[in-house]
């Protein structure tokens, strides 16, 4: 029973994950088709989202199996994270016009200040608990 049980947390993790992400980008794919011109400043702004979403998604899922022993939410929170990470570290550095540019207040440094929020908590919760050995 016990590994049914993890398959099954494992297949709604992902599929809760999955409907995160698809939402999001549903959102953004009807607002690129209502708007006409150039859609660049829309997928930006919607990776962001994203990064912020699934950092979101991997805070609750990692102290959840943490403090209930359930490592497929810890696995799957832990790969929302990497997922986060990666993807503000590559696609946060992408050009955009200087006369949109602010110094402090941009979505670009929202969302790093999420995922570094939220790697330093996880980072802690793992840390506490002794997950990695």
């Amino acid at each position: 029973f016990r590994p049914a049980a993890g398959a099954l947390l494992a297949l709604s993790s992902g599929l809760l994950l999955g409907l995160c992400t698809s939402e999001t980008h549903d959102w953004y794919r009807l607002a690129r088709l209502n708007r006409a011109g150039h859609n660049d400043e829309l997928y930006f702004r919607e990776l962001m989202v994203l990064v912020v979403v699934w950092t979101a998604y991997a805070a609750p899922m990692i102290w959840l199996g943490l403090k209930r022993g359930l490592k497929p939410l810890t696995v799957f929170g832990v790969l929302a994270a990497v997922l986060a990470a990666a993807t503000v570290s590559t696609q946060g550095f992408t050009y955009h016009p200087i006369q949109d540019f602010s110094v402090i207040l941009n979505l670009r440094t929202l969302a790093f200040v999420c995922v570094i929020g939220g790697l330093e908590v996880t980072a802690t919760w793992i840390r506490r608990t002794g997950f990695l050995g």
